[in-house]
């Protein structure tokens, strides 16, 4: 128990440092950038959040569920994916900087926002497999040195760019870049290695695979990522701004959780949810529940601690910070159920429960956001996540749907 107990303080480690850094870089660009251009640019990071949502479904989820052997044919098939990863981050990164002389000279939103989202995933699709099989392999403490590598470089370098003049959207974009360029130089020695004999490897089973975790994981960030969309249809650039960055605020404990999948799932690959071991099962019990009494806390100082932390702008944010740390304990509910049935290869049942809540997002998103607000969008969201939540449990570990092999 207590070799898991430290494999799972520094996996948490690596994951929270990862998690506030880039917590800390959406408040230093709100404080920094005009509440037009912060609109924009959380816009491009929400289009950024479906594709490496996407990225991981494909790429990475696969090889999590199956684990990594010591075989020459699964080496080979590691450094075909790094290939891809590569390939990806290079178009990326050719159309975001196409797309920003482009959107400089015609000012259009669109182009802005799909620039924005290229930049962002430019290089962080690489890091983000990088950084799976350094997991699933067990080597936290590199991963977690090169987490620390890239906060310093994320941070320091936005926090430096309006004293060499440089202040837009656009350039609030190279901190981020920068930051996962040194994650991948600090993690070097864990990229996969081209081999003298290199098997001719089939994606086909992989891709497969992947299409199945693509569909849940594109259900998933449907349900989150859909209310930036609906405060433009709505024409609220304010509460544009104001979602993503209260969804800062809650991201790293659903991003915790994404870190600790890779080492955590081939231990929860168990029959019944009562059979998991208890380091493993106590660990996600206290990443579920660990929202519910900060949101306590934030009922009393929630309005001080965003204008401490956003700016005096967006002081009115205080009053959903309760709600949204509520609703993601519903939400990690649901992601930590669908990470036993992913572990049991029940993936069916697992994208029944992402499309229930999908389609409760769907019908109540509008209605709520119109009546709310921002703290609208926190309410449908722990509705949908919870009677997802409460569906999937109840049917997982009666055991009486028969679902598709991983």
């Amino acid at each position: 128990m207590k070799t898991y107990l430290i494999k799972y303080f520094v996996l948490g480690s690596e994951q929270v440092i990862f998690s506030f850094s880039n917590f800390f870089y959406l408040a230093v660009v709100a404080r920094r950038l005009p509440l037009a251009e912060f609109a924009e640019l959380s816009l491009g990071y929400t289009c950024y959040l479906i594709l490496i949502g996407a990225h991981h479904a494909v790429i990475c989820d696969p090889i999590i569920a199956t684990g990594i052997s010591a075989q020459d044919s699964q080496r080979s098939l590691l450094r075909r994916l790094w290939t891809i990863n590569v390939s990806f981050c290079c178009l990326a990164l050719a159309a975001g900087c196409a797309l920003v002389l482009n959107s400089s000279t015609h000012e259009m939103q669109t182009l802005t926002v799909v620039a924005l989202a290229c930049l962002f995933f430019s290089f962080a699709g690489p890091v983000q497999f990088v950084r799976r099989i350094m997991h699933i392999q067990g080597h936290v403490q590199a991963s977690a040195v090169a987490a620390a590598a890239y906060a310093t470089v994320l941070i320091v370098s936005a926090w430096m760019l309006p004293h060499v003049n440089l202040e837009s959207h656009f350039a609030y974009t190279v901190p981020f870049i920068l930051g996962n360029l040194v994650f991948l130089v600090s993690a070097w020695q864990n990229i996969p290695r081209k081999l003298n004999d290199d098997h001719n490897i089939s994606l086909k089973s992989h891709f497969r695979a992947g299409y199945s975790f693509l569909i849940n994981n594109l259900l998933g960030l449907a349900t989150t990522n859909i209310y930036p969309f609906v405060f433009v249809f709505l024409n609220s650039p304010e509460a544009v701004a104001s979602y993503r960055l209260m969804f800062a605020v809650i991201a790293p404990f659903a991003q915790l959780l994404g870190g600790l999948s890779g080492f955590i799932t081939p231990r929860i690959a168990v029959a019944r949810i009562s059979q998991i071991e208890t380091p493993h099962l106590l660990i996600l019990a206290l990443i579920v529940f660990a929202p519910l009494p900060l949101a306590v806390m934030a009922i009393w100082f929630g309005s001080d601690a965003a204008a401490l932390i956003f700016g005096t702008k967006y002081v009115a944010l205080g009053g959903s910070i309760p709600v949204a740390l509520i609703s993601t304990s519903f939400a990690l509910a649901l992601a930590t159920v669908s990470m036993w049935l992913r572990a049991n290869h029940r993936l069916g049942l697992m994208q029944a429960g992402s499309l229930i809540s999908a389609a409760i997002t769907a019908v109540i998103a509008i209605p709520s956001c119109l009546a709310l607000g921002v703290t609208g969008a926190f309410v449908s969201l722990a509705i949908a996540n919870g009677a997802a939540a409460l569906w999937v449990a109840v049917k997982g570990t009666s055991g009486r749907i028969r679902t598709q092999p991983g």
